[in-house]
């Protein structure tokens, strides 16, 4: 599958070197959630878990706080890696704005579906992993591990152990609320990874998603572009007579890049098209097509 790279990997913020991704900031909030458990489960255990009855009773933030909730055992240093490397692989695909929205549909989504349930418990940061796995081989499905292994052997052996464990208690009340954390929360990750242009499997429908989840990632160009229309205009105005009647400087000025007819043309049908129907219908040829066009604005 081709693509073509448009985001970087920049955080929100900074702290010193340290880029503060999306990635980063859940690892961390992740390794200190280990550390609170220890600390004391009375305030920083049972108040986060999620459970339906405190959802009915309004204690809403459960929905997000559930995964930060981890007891320290061997695992957890796995999931933390995996929540750092392949999350962080996944933010530089899809850029951070979009791969916030989509850690926030995998944690809100799910939880509020099973808290319909009666009863429903369930914590820990194993779940969005579980997700991210998926979002993964749906990525990348050619993709091998160790001993050649291909990905999606290794990420359909983990979801199916997930299963058994939910069916070895099908008989306990929490089943139906476990058994749909765990489905809605696969389904999401699909439906994310094919609404983010992620993967190209078809049998997977596209939704449509707001501007303010997707962002434009053609602003900079467009910008750049704007400014150097701007700079032409200002560049046909006369300008004022000179005192003195000696030659005026030569001042060297860097050209502008420019494209030649057809490619502008070709531009501005894919940005008419964009304004139309939405960044999300372009095809990954005409996707990759404006970005060389934005490259070559840029003198890149």
């Amino acid at each position: 599958m081709q693509r073509f790279q448009r985001y970087d990997d920049h955080g929100w913020f900074k702290v010193g070197q340290v880029e503060a991704t999306t990635s980063v900031l859940l690892a961390a909030a992740t390794t200190v959630s280990v550390v609170l458990w220890v600390v004391s489960k009375t305030l920083f255990v049972i108040p986060l878990i999620l459970t339906d009855a405190a959802i009915r009773g309004l204690e809403l933030w459960r929905l997000v706080s559930w995964p930060f909730v981890n007891d320290p055992d061997i695992w957890i240093i796995l999931s933390i890696a995996m929540v750092f490397l392949v999350g962080s692989d996944i933010e530089r695909e899809v850029g951070r704005r979009r791969y916030a929205w989509m850690i926030g549909a995998i944690v809100v989504i799910p939880a509020a579906a099973a808290s319909l349930f009666e009863p429903m418990f369930a914590y820990g940061i194993n779940h969005v992993v579980s997700a991210l796995f998926v979002v993964l081989v749906l990525w990348r499905p050619m993709a091998r591990t160790f001993f050649d292994i291909p990905l999606w052997v290794i990420v359909v052996l983990f979801e199916v152990l997930q299963l058994l464990q939910l069916l070895d208690a099908r008989n306990s009340a929490s089943f139906a609320g476990l058994f749909t954390f765990w489905g809605v929360g696969l389904i999401v990750a699909a439906l994310m990874a094919r609404s983010f242009d992620l993967t190209e499997f078809t049998q997977i429908p596209k939704l449509p998603m707001p501007q303010f989840v997707t962002g434009d990632p053609y602003a900079k160009s467009n910008r750049a572009r704007e400014k150097a229309q701007r700079n032409k205009t200002k560049g046909s105005t006369p300008l004022r007579r000179r005192a003195d009647k000696g030659p005026a400087p030569v001042i060297p000025i860097r050209p502008e890049p420019r494209l030649d007819r057809a490619d502008q043309a070709d531009m501005d049908a894919l940005l008419d098209k964009i304004s139309e129907t939405g960044i999300d219908s372009l095809t990954p040829d005409e996707r990759r097509r404006l970005d060389e066009h934005s490259r070559r604005l840029r003198g890149q």
